[in-house]
Parts: structure tokens; sequence; C-alpha cells
């Protein structure tokens, strides 16, 4: 058994991959991309998420939380990420449902006992399952048992990643998955640098090892405007 942290499991997804897939997203990247539409996915540990939508502004949670965490605005409240443990004491007073954890650690076989449901939906679609993030390579033993465990399931596979890890990580997980969807932001060294955290050569050499793997990739750039829209990208 190998344990990871994941923040959700969507079934029927249809825009990660080919046909209907099951997508499960990983917790924590090291990038910090500007317009990450996951957010709450780059930490790597479980992490609270407030829900202003459903936020009656009671103010219960305020007086509950232990470390003066949560702290009542004109707009609402707001949490202090240095004051807050995760404790989870303003997900349990919380009767509306404003408070909720982000991440939870999950063993492999619990993973793919939810995957193995949608078989049939799979099998008629062409799709499968894909693993994303946050970015998956960040839990390499994680990712592998359970692409090695879709195999052994006869389930097609996919990675969406940004590339963001090292050579050995990259190669081992080309040997298991059957497709690619690999985010590159852009390459531009400057902007990737500024825009990321992270060096655009780290993405950039982990396409070319796949490409010279012969593995099936499909590119995707997030157009951003004014950051990467570029006539040069």
């Amino acid at each position: 058994m190998v344990r990871g942290l994941v923040f959700d499991i969507r079934r029927f997804s249809i825009h990660d991959g080919p046909g209907i897939r099951t997508a499960v997203f990983f917790k924590g990247c090291p990038a910090r991309c500007a317009w990450c539409h996951n957010p709450e996915s780059q930490g790597m540990a479980p992490e609270i998420m407030h829900r202003p939508s459903r936020c009656t502004g009671c103010g219960e949670c305020v007086r509950a939380c232990p470390n003066g965490a949560i702290v009542r605005e004109a707009e609402g409240v707001r949490i202090s990420r240095d004051r807050c443990r995760a404790c989870l004491t303003c997900v349990r007073t919380c009767r509306w449902g404003g408070w909720e954890t982000v991440g939870r650690l999950v063993e492999d076989q619990e993973v793919l006992a939810e995957i193995v449901r949608d078989v049939i939906f799979f099998d008629e679609s062409g799709g499968g399952a894909t693993f994303g993030g946050g970015e998956p390579l960040a839990q390499a033993e994680f990712l592998h048992a359970l692409l090695d465990g879709c195999r052994d399931r006869g389930i097609p596979t996919a990675v969406d990643t940004g590339g963001f890890g090292d050579e050995a990580v990259v190669l081992a997980t080309a040997a298991r998955a059957d497709l690619f969807l690999y985010d590159l932001k852009t390459t531009d060294p400057v902007r990737h640098l500024q825009l990321t955290g992270i060096p655009v050569e780290v993405p950039l050499r982990n396409l070319e090892l796949l490409v010279a793997n012969h593995r099936a990739v499909i590119v995707r750039i997030p157009v951003i405007p004014g950051a990467n829209d570029a006539d040069l990208d």
C-alpha cells in the first residue's frame, strides 16, 4: 500500500484527456503560477478553505478558533495562514459548510477502487484515468503505484503535468503512462521564472526526454492575457 495526498477525485470528466475519464487531482506543486486555477492544490499538506457563498456571517468560527486565526472584517471573515494550524475546529463548528478541508491522505487501493467503478464508460468512450494536480510528479511513488494499478487492470492512463520533476522521475513515469498532457507556460526564460518560480529549462528538458522516448504527448499552453500572449509565445 502506498499513500498519497489528493484534493479531489472527479468522475465523468471530459476535459482531462480523451473520452470519459476519472480525474485524480494530487495536492502539492513546486510552481507558483500567478493564474493557477487550483491554488488550493499548491501546498504539500491538508489546509482549510473558506466558502464565502455558504458563510452567513454568524461569527461562530471566529469565536471557536483556538489560535485566533479567523478574523471578522467588513466583507466577511478572513483566515490568517500564519496562525492557522489546520486543527479543523472551524470545519467542525460551521453548520453551513462555510469551511472545508482541502487535501486528504488516501491509499492507492482506495483510489483504484474509485477508478474501476467507471471502466464501462472508459471502454465505450476511449477514456481512462488522468492524474493531475497540483503536480503529480511531486508524489512519484504514489503516482507510479496508481499507474501500475491501472495498467494491471487494463485502464488507459494520462498524466497532466507541468513537467516539474527530476529526470529519473520523468523517465520512470514515462515507462508507465499512456499519455502526457503537458502544460507548457511559456518558453521565455525570464518570464517563465517570473510567472512560475521554476526555471524554464526544467520543463523543456523533460519534454525533450518524453519525445526522445517516443511517448505520446499533447502540449497545451494556457494563454493568459498580459502574461504569455505576446507574438513570440
